[in-house]
Formats: C-alpha cells, sequence, structure tokens
C-alpha cells in the first residue's frame, strides 16, 4: 500500500537528512473573538446530543463500570451549571 503524499514527502525529507517541519493549520477565524463566537455556536448546535449521550451513559441500562457512570454524571453536572442561568424558566417546574 503506498504512502500518501505528505508521508512519503516527510520521509524522503528524513532520508536526505532534512528536518521536517509541520506547517501550523490555517486559522479557522479573523480573529480570537471570532473563534469563540464560532466554537460557542458549535458547542450550542451540540449541546443536547452530547447531553443526550451523557445521560444515557450516567443512567441507562447499559453496562459501562461505575467509574465511567459517575464521570458522566459529573459532566452532566457541569452542562446543567454552565447552562442554567440561559434556561427559561418552566413554569409549575422546581
Amino acid at each position: 500500500m503506498p504512502l500518501p503524499k505528505r508521508a512519503r514527502e516527510q520521509a524522503d525529507a528524513l532520508t536526505n537528512g532534512q528536518e521536517v517541519v509541520d506547517e501550523a493549520p490555517k486559522p479557522s477565524a479573523v480573529d480570537a473573538a471570532a473563534g469563540i463566537e464560532a466554537a460557542r455556536s458549535l458547542a450550542a448546535r451540540y449541546l443536547p446530543d452530547a447531553t443526550k449521550l451523557l445521560a444515557a451513559i450516567a443512567f441507562g441500562k447499559s453496562t459501562p463500570k461505575v467509574h465511567t457512570r459517575m464521570v458522566a454524571a459529573g459532566y452532566l453536572i457541569r452542562v446543567a451549571e454552565g447552562t442554567s442561568e440561559e434556561m427559561p424558566e418552566m413554569g409549575g417546574m422546581g
């Protein structure tokens, strides 16, 4: 199986005694504020699914170890603490 182009270039450079330096990835945003906003938007989009996954691990009928369930429950608590200020009031609840 042939190597991908980048891996082949790195192997050739090392064989010839050259130093291999990877390039830094291109920024995904113009500035830090735009990057933070993009990350928050992405997190908000996936938060419901991630929360359901953590709840399934922590409280589901599957067989993860106790430690795994405790870690998942701990993350659920963090999610609840982080979103409690932004959650609308539930009429008649709590």
